[in-house]
């Protein structure tokens, strides 16, 4: 009896002095999701190296929470590190497949492929890119906004293998009606695809549709000058071609100014 109370005993030093340093068991976890959640809320609050520093103690506890990782790549982007962005959202993917709850599961594995295939983008490694984009057409076909950005990623980038008029003009068809030819952005990306496709009648067409609706949509948006020296290019019977990663580079910029949440609605 005597020695069963010892090694118990000990046995309870030894969680004891195990949680000193990490946690036991469940405790291990909860400590890690309240630290994760410290992570969010210095992300919101703009503070992008202590959301990170913060978020390097949840995974140091075993976090397996997938919107950790996928805000540890919005936070990686952020600091110039896409390489190591690219890879917690790969992480991320994979604990999220694990989710039991499927309608959760669809959703975030969405989010974070979406937000992987944007960062190798916007590092110049266009053909993961589009491995990541081709695999999660059919998941995602119904979805406008990740259409919208494959058939612009088919219809304008730098690389000449990825590019695929005749595909781009389908699935920014899809993409537009879906929105109801309501969105000035998916028409404008419609009108690259035909330009890529050369059908520079097509893509002027649908450029000049793309200026009008964002003039007389319910809300009128003033666009920048790109839409308009895109129409001018289609005029002269030429397509359009981006520069990805300055543009990335670009939205991360404005981002970056703004309280972020990789799943904020």
């Amino acid at each position: 009896m005597n020695g069963i109370m010892i090694r118990a005993g000990f046995s309870g030093l030894l969680c004891l002095a195990f949680f000193s340093f990490s946690g036991c068991g469940g405790v291990k976890k909860a400590r890690a999701k309240r630290i994760a959640e410290k992570a969010f809320e210095h992300s919101e609050n703009g503070d992008y190296e202590k959301a990170l520093s913060t978020s390097d103690i949840a995974v140091s506890l075993g976090s397996e929470d997938p919107k950790l990782y996928a805000l540890r790549g919005m936070l990686f982007v952020f600091v110039g590190e896409p390489e190591a962005a690219a890879e917690n959202l790969e992480k991320g993917i994979e604990f999220a497949k694990a989710l039991e709850d499927d309608a959760e599961k669809e959703s975030i594995l969405g989010r974070m492929n979406s937000d992987l295939a944007a960062a190798y983008r916007g590092s110049g490694q266009y053909q993961k890119a589009l491995e990541i984009s081709e695999a999660n057409y059919e998941q995602q076909k119904d979805d406008p906004a990740f259409l919208n950005n494959y058939a612009w990623f088919l219809a304008v980038c730098p690389e000449e293998s990825v590019r695929d008029g005749e595909k781009a003009v389908k699935i920014a068809t899809a993409a537009c009606e879906l929105s109801q030819w309501e969105e000035f952005h998916i028409i404008d990306t419609l009108a690259a695809a035909y330009a890529e496709a050369g059908n520079y009648e097509n893509a002027v067409r649908w450029q000049k549709r793309a200026i009008q609706t964002a003039k007389n949509g319910e809300s009128p948006v003033t666009v920048d000058e790109g839409i308009h020296e895109r129409l001018k290019l289609y005029e002269s019977g030429k397509p359009f071609r981006e520069d990805m990663e300055a543009e990335y580079r670009e939205q991360i910029d404005t981002q970056r100014s703004a309280p972020s949440d990789p799943f904020a609605p």
